[in-house]
This record gives structure tokens, sequence and C-alpha cells, in this order.
């Protein structure tokens, strides 16, 4: 007898208050004992729940100012940042996005994830739908650069996942900002 178990791969929500345009993935395996289910398990636990398969996920910001998100050939990919209670793009942003643009043209094969994050100031909704405003602006500033809008997800942390720890300006103008996560 086969036993067949699904597991859903995802990103965690808020009572449903993160909008996440990532498609949804899933890992079906068919086993007679439960080492399929003990790995998913352990990478689970590993923190593997990111949207994206196991391996197919490129090296992720570390979590500390300016550093970067490295692809599979080496190549890394900034963070955005942004003003205060704001999701315009400055010319810096700007800038950062028309090199992402670039990298993306350069590997058509390859998708993106945005992901707004904010300050801990304001209440967790408004964080959250602010984070949800910073990623839409920097999406639709790469489809206006030619990217389609099939290879671009949007995903909001709110103020959920800090770059800096800090209670003032000096680790908040860290904490506002756009990440990158690349589907390999």
């Amino acid at each position: 007898m086969f036993t067949v178990t699904s597991i859903g791969i995802g990103c965690a929500r808020k009572s449903g208050a993160v909008t996440a345009k990532f498609p949804e993935e899933s890992k079906s395996a068919a086993a007679t004992t439960s080492t399929a289910d003990k790995e998913a398990e352990a990478r689970l636990g590993e923190g593997a729940a990111t949207g994206f398969e196991e391996g197919d996920l490129a090296l992720l910001q570390s979590n500390r100012p300016g550093d970067l998100v490295f692809t599979d050939a080496g190549e890394s990919l900034k963070s955005v940042y942004f003003d205060y209670d704001s999701s315009a793009l400055s010319p810096e942003a700007k800038a950062t996005l028309e090199q992402v643009a670039q990298w993306l043209k350069q590997n058509p094969t390859k998708n993106i994830r945005i992901e707004g994050n904010c300050d801990e100031r304001g209440t967790t909704e408004y964080n959250l739908a602010l984070g949800e405003r910073r990623s839409l602006a920097a999406r639709r500033y790469l489809i206006s650069l030619g990217i389609s809008s099939d290879r671009i997800f949007t995903i909001s942390y709110g103020e959920e996942k800090p770059a800096v720890d800090g209670h003032d300006e000096s680790a908040w103008k860290f904490n506002r900002r756009d990440d990158f996560a690349i589907s390999l």
C-alpha cells in the first residue's frame, strides 16, 4: 500500500492581511515509509517555506542593510529603500530597479518576487498595506521597463522581517525596503 502526502509550501499569512501574487507550489510524494514526510518537515523547519521549491531559490539577502541577493551566476541585486510612510520610488530606487530589469531581460527564464517591508512604526495592518504598496510600486516600474507582469510576483511582510534591529531612524531607514527573491 502506498501513502500519498501533499505538503503545501508557501509564505505564511496573518489572517488574510498579506496579499501574495506568487504561484502556490506543492510537492507530492508516494512512499511506504514516513521518510518523505520527515524530509519535508526538516526542510520546513529550516525555513524552506519561501514560495519556491527547494533548490530553486537564489541566496536571499542576509538580513543586513545594503546586502545583496546573489543569483546562480554570481550577479547581485540590491534592495530598494523608501522614505518614511512612502511608497514613492526615489531616483536611487529607480536606478536599482533598472539594473534588476536589465538582469531579468538577460535571464528570460527567471522570475522575481518583490518583498515589501516596513519599519516598526504603525499598526501591523497599516504596515502590511504599506509594504504591499511598496512592492507594487517596484512591480509597476519593472513592467514600465518592459518586464512581463507574468514574471513579477509581490508579497508584503510589513514590519515582520526587519533588516536591522533597533528603535530609531538609523535602523528604520534600512527596514523600509523592497527585497528580491529570484526563481531559478
